[in-house]
């Protein structure tokens, strides 16, 4: 059992500025909005296992969350200031997980909970405001919630081989996602609204290698299909939800010697996904590495390089055509270091 507490303050201050230039006015600050609050998260849970036969594991568990807003305001110098009121709710979480032991080298298992997302600062509160495109807060989101259910199987063939893989389905209740709520020419009105339902169903897998005692290499695939089943136009045509990639894949691969050092290469990819506004972003694939070695006893050394392509990928896209603005990933990025320990 235990229990647990967090309390957080934020704002988001945007200043806009003129952009027409050359000209008098070039530069000059047009529009200031500053939006946040406070959030305050307390929870307590329970868990219990048991083992009423040999082969089989039971674990029960619960948590009851509660969460108070307070203090929102959007402070616009144009619109002027808005206040929001203080709220609170209460979500309970129970889980109930089965793992069978059908022989020494194959598990199956599976679960059944509910779980929920209490909308942060951010999706409360913050209002954006492009030349394309007003982001307006809202204060009345009510917490996400979900239904999931998943069933799977690990399996170890050989000591220097094992395969998991799991399949899962979520129904989601409340999801909030950005909704054009009106669309006057080129200007479009937005706000996170509590869509009636969604569902997300899909399945990850698993494998690892050990074909020597240094060397461990691993891969894994998801694929996620989580689409809007209601407060949709055409019942034939689901929407899938925004920022949701499809599939991802990862390879890693782990060379530790006591006298080289442990070094890992990992190569991951990920499929068609899309911006919070539903724009299409492209698949990207990057490789990064890691190194580390003992110098003198306590005393390591480490090198990591990231995006070692220096691939240029795409990780947020807001407006179309000339006034596009693009946010692209991390470049190539070398880090070094310097590890102290002591027994």
């Amino acid at each position: 059992m235990g229990a647990d507490f967090r309390h957080y303050q934020g704002n988001f201050d945007e200043v806009d500025f003129n952009t027409t230039c050359p000209g008098t006015s070039c530069g000059a600050v047009t529009r200031t909005i500053l939006s946040g609050g406070d959030q305050s998260l307390s929870g307590a849970f329970l868990q219990l296992i048991a083992a009423p036969v040999a082969p089989l594991r039971i674990e029960l568990s619960g948590r009851v969350d509660r969460w108070d807003n307070a203090n929102g305001k959007s402070v616009d110098a144009t619109a002027g200031t808005t206040s929001y009121p203080d709220s609170a709710k209460v979500a309970f979480s129970p889980r109930v997980g089965v793992r069978y032991q059908v022989a020494s080298r194959l598990s199956l298992h599976g679960a059944y909970y509910q779980a929920f997302r209490a909308p942060n600062l951010a999706e409360l509160y913050r209002k954006q405001i492009t030349p394309t495109q007003i982001t307006l807060p809202n204060p009345y989101l009510k917490a996400e919630r979900a239904l999931g259910r998943e069933v799977g199987f690990d399996f170890q063939p050989f000591d220097w081989a094992q395969v998991k893989g799991t399949y899962y389905v979520a129904d989601y209740k409340d999801f909030n996602v950005p909704t054009t709520i009106s669309q006057v020419g080129s200007l479009t009105t937005r706000q996170r609204r509590n869509v009636n339902r969604s569902r997300s169903k899909g399945a990850e897998a698993y494998l690892a290698l050990r074909p020597i005692e240094a060397l461990l290499v691993s891969g894994s695939v998801n694929y996620d299909d989580a689409r809007q089943q209601s407060d949709i136009a055409d019942a034939s045509h689901k929407p899938h939800i925004n920022r949701v990639p499809s599939p991802k894949q990862t390879i890693r691969a782990t060379y530790t010697s006591k006298l080289l050092g442990a070094y890992t290469g990992i190569w991951r990819h990920e499929g068609h996904t899309t911006t919070l506004q539903g724009l299409w972003l492209e698949p990207f694939t990057v490789v990064d590495a890691h190194a580390t070695r003992e110098i003198i006893p306590g005393v390591s050394g480490f090198v990591a390089v990231e995006n070692i392509g220096n691939k240029n990928y795409q990780i947020n896209l807001s407006g179309t055509g000339a006034a596009a603005l693009i946010s692209y990933g991390m470049p190539r990025t070398v880090r070094l270091g310097v590890t102290l320990s002591r027994d």
